[in-house]
């Protein structure tokens, strides 16, 4: 009984030390939300004192070093882009050249047939499309024959402008699938003149018969000139250029015949200049 008292008596002062401290820890204060930011600030002093600074010197040094090394990988940088540039671009050029080499032997002019009165609309369709799809490499001109007649009006005789063909339109084109499709799928297209599905190309003769292709012509004589014939019912016949039209590729001579002057149209390669 007196051992039970006495434990009693021990463990009581322990719970009320516990207690006590408890009650404590209560009581105390948190530290407000100034108070932490100061001793946040206080802590950041601390540690910045610390800290080994660079003298002015090593910092300058450090900052051409950095300099230097930009500079340096700029350099580097731009001569990489500047050759890779040149040999990128010298590629192309090589693929290009020899790409459009290969078209430029495929090119022909190829018949499209129209509708009656759609001529002028397919052409300006079709130059449309090929500026807009960058098309130019494989197809590279459209064209409509004209001639120029003499009509007899009320008012008198008057130069018009007419289709030699109605209801064609030249194409000078590299034929493939995709540029057949191009072309049959203009509105006004019916086909291309050909068997089937199959265009024909037009050959030197009918592309220089039709006049579609303007070719420089060079002759070593000039309105004036004293020139022989050298072919024709007039072959060695000596006269003098009146005329050179390039445009038709005629010449007019006039020549003596019977005693009189008289001027014949011929083709350019029919005359030769003689010295003089």
């Amino acid at each position: 009984m007196a051992e039970n008292e006495k434990v009693e008596q021990n463990t009581q002062p322990a719970s009320s030390k516990a207690d006590k401290a408890k009650k404590d820890k209560k009581s105390e204060k948190k530290p407000g939300v100034f108070a932490r930011i100061g001793r946040w600030f206080h802590e950041l002093k601390v540690e910045l004192k610390k800290v080994v600074w660079p003298t002015r010197k090593q910092t300058l040094n450090n900052t051409l070093i950095v300099i230097a090394c930009v500079v340096f990988v700029g350099i580097f940088i731009w001569l990489f882009d500047a050759v890779a540039n040149a040999l990128i671009q010298a590629l192309f050029h090589l693929f290009s050249y020899s790409q459009v080499s290969g078209m430029a032997d495929n090119l022909n002019w190829y018949v499209v047939h129209t509708y009656s009165g759609y001529e002028n609309t397919v052409k300006a369709t079709i130059e449309k499309y090929v500026e807009n799809r960058h098309l130019q490499d494989v197809i590279h001109e459209i064209s409509i024959p004209m001639e120029t007649v003499t009509e007899i009006t009320d008012n008198g005789p008057k130069e018009v402008e007419r289709k030699v063909f109605p209801g064609y339109v030249l194409v000078k084109m590299v034929m493939n699938d995709e540029t057949w499709h191009v072309i049959r799928n203009i509105r006004g297209v019916t086909g291309f003149l050909g068997e089937g599905n199959n265009a024909i190309p037009l050959s030197e003769e009918d592309v220089a018969a039709l006049g579609v292709e303007k070719r420089e012509i060079v002759v070593g004589y000039q309105a004036g000139d004293s020139v022989k014939i050298t072919d024709g019912a007039l072959e060695s016949f000596l006269g003098t250029v009146e005329e050179v039209d390039l445009d038709r590729g005629k010449v007019r001579v006039v020549v003596s015949m019977f005693g009189r002057e008289t001027p014949v149209e011929l083709e350019l390669d029919q005359v030769e200049p003689i010295g003089g």
